[in-house]
């Protein structure tokens, strides 16, 4: 409890995070918090989004929990085509959600469109995502890459939306260098060192 409220920068979960879990340790991590609890606590509508199970036994995707949280309207068969067209299996699921705004945020991992790719149920996933954000007419996607990261995936079959295939989408780059850069970063703070970032 504690830690929740971190006094010097390294106290932050980022420190002490470790990776290397094997599959009992991941399962016993998702046993410390009751997800329904956690999204009740959060005022979530139950008009709009459910608890689902499509991913029990980690059948869709082996990084996510058992039980997410998605759009009502989103069925198995969206949930499941949509993992498929994203980066290992990660698809569109409910992160957090505000109660005053009743804006959400969802995450998920770039989609395998490559050049010219399209995925229907994709599409219809993030249909579902602004239909349960009933004060917008539009999804913000965010992703965290630089531009020319994103682009240059698109060459290895990875790749980003194409605003012309989803309706009702704006779409935004934030910059965020890659992993193995944000990582040397980290590392070379924990070890004291001083560290430059340079975005091109």
């Amino acid at each position: 409890m504690r830690l929740a409220r971190p006094v010097k920068y390294e106290e932050l979960y980022c420190f002490s995070f470790n990776p290397k879990l094997d599959k009992e340790e991941r399962e016993q991590g998702w046993l410390l918090i009751d997800l329904s609890e956690e999204y009740e606590r959060m005022g979530l509508p139950d008009n709009y989004w459910q608890l689902s199970d499509v991913n029990r036994e980690y059948r869709v995707c082996d990084s996510y929990p058992t039980e997410l949280y998605v759009p009502k309207s989103a069925t198995a068969h969206i949930i499941v085509g949509s993992s498929k067209f994203r980066s290992r299996r990660r698809f569109p699921a409910l992160s957090y959600y505000c109660r005053e705004s009743h804006a959400s945020i969802c995450r998920s991992s770039q989609p395998l469109s490559g050049f010219s790719a399209r995925c229907l149920e994709d599409e219809q996933m993030l249909q579902a995502i602004r239909k349960a954000n009933p004060g917008s007419d539009f999804v913000y996607v965010v992703d965290t890459r630089p531009k020319l990261n994103a682009m240059a995936n698109r060459a290895a079959g990875k790749g980003y939306e194409n605003e012309d295939n989803y309706s009702n989408i704006k779409f935004q780059f934030i910059g965020i260098e890659n992993i193995h850069v944000m990582r040397n970063s980290l590392q070379k703070m924990l070890e004291g060192k001083p560290f430059c970032y340079a975005q091109q």
